[in-house]
């Protein structure tokens, strides 16, 4: 990694399964002029065209093209499955052959310190004096009872103290690490991002007016938009109790919910039962179909209880969209310049966000609002991400240097 070495550093990654927002990001870092990267994937989910969804179950269009080259790969687990597959149960022993029988310099462990697979190369790792690399990407503010945390600090501590470097997303994922024992000199900013330029593209290729047209949304309405899966996390059902306040007051916007899940059918009948007549679930879309209802909606909106770094945030960013988003969301520091991009409140307190809503339809200056926002998240790119993990890299390798010898 100094100036005196010209050789490509040979790193392993390993993840559970491709992902739309992975998939680019490794392609980017398989193009860096010091790295030699393989992927190992422990679940095969896609053909690259399709991927089994967790939420719903079915095979579903992804929308963009996966694993169409650029990068090294291999998947440990040959035959297809579904990504919802719990990480405990993921185990796959191939794992411990391939590192026994490849050179590698740096391991990068994408995937989660529950699965039986990541603690195997870890086992492997070890054994070969390989230094390896964290990318936590936990919810810091999810509750969990006495007995998970007590598991939680046993194991994630001995995670913890077989990594030899980190990289995390926001500042909540950071202090995590350091609370279960890593030093914070290890631990380097890859900031969450998503494809920007794919995003761009996109917004720049639709036609807002032609879209609402389309649809029969009236020119001067107001439409909310949120992405994602509707299940109970995601607190879908507070933004209709939210709509039910403001129909009340006289006030009823448009709202698009582009997603599908556990809660779509109580979720409906909320609506219905309160007279909202301009609620609408489109179901699960392909990101280039879901980009169309993120370019005709005016507002941007996150409910979760919690979330670690959703990517779906960038995105809608990108879109020019104001946000309204909980204090649960992990990125909101990064993210978020309240009141100027758009606003925050805790999560599930129905009234604040009513107002919240109310408060930023009455705003003369929105467009400036989603331009700020975009300004915002056009600093958080890939480069950036990959910036991060080449100093966890070169940190990781300098600081076990003397162990190998």
């Amino acid at each position: 990694m100094t100036s005196k070495e010209n050789k490509k550093v040979r790193v392993l990654a390993i993840f559970k399964a491709p992902a739309p927002y992975i998939d680019p990001l490794l392609q980017l870092w398989a193009t860096h002029p010091k790295v030699d990267l393989v992927v190992a994937y422990c679940v095969k989910t896609t053909d690259g065209e399709t991927y089994y969804d967790p939420v719903t179950g079915k095979k579903v269009a992804w929308g963009t093209k996966l694993l169409g080259g650029g990068y090294k790969y291999l998947f440990l687990e040959d035959s297809m499955e579904a990504i919802g597959k719990s990480d405990f149960k993921i185990s796959n022993r191939r794992i411990k052959k391939y590192i026994r029988d490849h050179q590698f310099d740096v391991i990068l462990m994408g995937s989660s310190y529950c699965s039986p697979t990541t603690w195997m190369a870890i086992q492997e790792a070890k054994k070969k004096h390989i230094p390896m690399i964290t990318r936590m990407t936990v919810e810091a503010g999810r509750k969990r009872n006495a007995g998970v945390l007590l598991v939680k600090k046993l194991l994630v501590s001995r995670y913890c103290k077989n990594m030899a470097a980190g990289v995390y997303e926001c500042r909540q994922q950071k202090e995590y690490m350091e609370h279960y024992g890593m030093r914070k000199e290890s631990l380097f900013s890859a900031p969450c991002a998503v494809d920007n330029g794919y995003f761009s593209t996109q917004c720049k290729k639709y036609h807002k007016s032609a879209l609402r047209s389309e649809l029969g949304i009236p020119r001067e309405a107001v439409v909310f938009v949120a992405t994602g899966a509707l299940i109970p996390r995601k607190r879908q059902k507070d933004v209709i109790q939210a709509l039910k306040i403001l129909k009340e007051k006289g006030i009823e916007p448009y709202y698009y919910m582009v997603g599908d899940g556990a809660d779509r059918n109580e979720i409906e009948l909320l609506a219905e039962k309160n007279g909202l007549k301009h609620v609408y679930v489109t179901g699960q879309l392909p990101q280039n179909e879901m980009s169309k209802y993120l370019r005709l909606s005016d507002v941007y909106i996150l409910s979760s209880e919690n979330d670690a770094s959703p990517k779906a945030l960038n995105e809608a960013m990108n879109f020019s969209l104001p946000i309204i988003i909980t204090t649960g969301v992990g990125t909101a520091e990064e993210l978020l310049r309240d009141g100027k991009n758009g606003y925050i409140y805790p999560p599930g307190d129905v009234n604040a966000l009513a107002i919240i809503m109310e408060q930023i339809m009455e705003r003369t200056d929105r467009t400036r609002m989603g331009e700020i926002g975009r300004e915002i998240v056009e600093r958080y790119d890939y480069n950036r991400m990959i910036e991060g993990w080449m100093n966890a890299v070169q940190y990781a390798m300098e600081h076990t240097k003397g162990e190998k010898e």
